[in-house]
């Protein structure tokens, strides 16, 4: 049985502007877990409208429409499934190709047109509103021993094992983009100003890319969900001393180690909103 647990904290901010949302479900995959975290964008107007609404978007797919897209298609189906196929080339270097199951196209496929209906529907309510929305999203889905991740922007997904952490998505940031294009180091980014200015958000644009990340996991295994303010000053080292001795933990245990995270956090300074969800799928 799959194990979540999360926190959320304003952190010195006026607002919390991050939202998440998880599930579990039966399909013919067998129990399949949902994660999710989006963090709205700091200093345009009402990002938690734009964060929550996308969480909503993310769980109402995933329980009226996986099952749909889990369903092998007939041959017209299949035809028209490959509509979007340049996605794949849109993944990162070193990820894997679309597979079966919970990484089909057709799921990945169907994320996309997820992501570019709640891109319109934040683009007509800010508009209607006369200010700017935007959020990142970070989203997971686990089933078999696979897992399927969605990015857009920073918040981060990392695949945690009884002895590391390590990060599966990459930041759609400035700073991201330029230790990929040798003008900066790691440690550059990591104190560089540029590292908060966002490639992507949900809803600031008129066109989003979401970029796929798919891979596998052994039983016990934790992914663990952030918004950007609670990875600044952790970054992998930091999760992988917090929550690499809990795979085996039960969700209690989990949640407690979510507050020492924030909590920490805040006694270093961390001043942005920090969420934190950890989600053990079955093995």
């Amino acid at each position: 049985m799959a194990r979540i647990a999360a926190v959320t904290d304003q952190g010195r901010r006026r607002s919390n502007q991050d939202s998440h949302g998880s599930g579990v479900r039966s399909t013919s995959l067998g129990e399949v877990t949902l994660g999710v975290v989006c963090d709205g964008v700091g200093g345009l107007a009402q990002g938690e409208v734009a964060s929550s609404t996308v969480v909503r978007a993310v769980e109402r797919w995933f329980s009226e429409t996986l099952d749909e897209v889990l369903v092998e298609p007939d041959e017209a189906g299949a035809a028209s499934g490959e509509k979007d196929a340049a996605l794949a080339g849109a993944t990162p270097v070193g990820a894997a190709p679309a597979g079966d199951g919970i990484c089909s196209q057709r799921v990945m496929d169907s994320l996309d047109n997820l992501v570019a209906s709640a891109n319109a529907s934040i683009l007509r309510y800010a508009a209607a509103h006369g200010g700017k929305m935007g959020t990142t999203l970070s989203a997971l889905l686990c089933a078999r021993g696979r897992f399927l991740a969605v990015q857009v922007g920073d918040s981060r997904v990392y695949h945690v094992t009884p002895t590391s952490a390590r990060l599966v998505t990459e930041d759609q940031t400035l700073a991201a983009r330029d230790v990929l294009q040798g003008r900066m180091t790691r440690e550059e980014a990591r104190t560089s100003d540029r590292r908060s200015v966002l490639l992507q958000a949900i809803g600031s644009q008129e066109s989003i890319l979401p970029i796929f990340y798919e891979g596998a996991y052994e039983p016990g295994d934790l992914f663990v969900l952030v918004s950007d303010g609670a990875w600044h000053l952790q970054e992998a080292a930091g999760i992988t001393q917090a929550f690499s001795p809990l795979t085996e933990a039960g969700e209690k245990d989990l949640e407690l180690a979510c507050h020492r995270v924030v909590k920490r956090d805040l006694s270093l300074g961390e001043g942005d909103n920090l969420t934190i969800l950890v989600v053990g799928p079955e093995g």
